[in-house]
């Protein structure tokens, strides 16, 4: 039997979304910019199978990934029921002033 398919998938929400640290090394570089995650938002609102596709380096993205971790989402839903969906998410690092 085929599986049914959606005509609409409301998008995950943020709930919990802390900034990752910065690393003394990327701090005394002054290094800032975007480390970009592919990941799957489950039906739980955690994420999972993160894969980093643009890297920023010294240590910024194990920062971020650790981080990543903890943030969760309101799942996407599909005819009101939770659904994994794949997101794109963009992590930067800004030193502040």
């Amino acid at each position: 039997m085929a599986k049914k398919m959606c005509a609409v998938v409301t998008a995950p929400k943020p709930r919990y979304q802390p900034e990752p640290p910065y690393t003394p090394e990327a701090r005394e570089a002054r290094l800032q910019g975007y480390s970009i995650w592919a990941t799957v938002i489950g039906e739980n609102g955690r994420l999972k199978d993160e894969m980093v596709i643009q890297p920023l380096g010294m240590g910024l993205d194990e920062q971020a990934v650790q981080t990543l971790r903890t943030w969760t989402f309101k799942p996407a839903t599909c005819g009101g029921k939770p659904v994994s969906v794949p997101v794109v998410l963009e992590v930067y690092f800004e030193m502040p002033n």
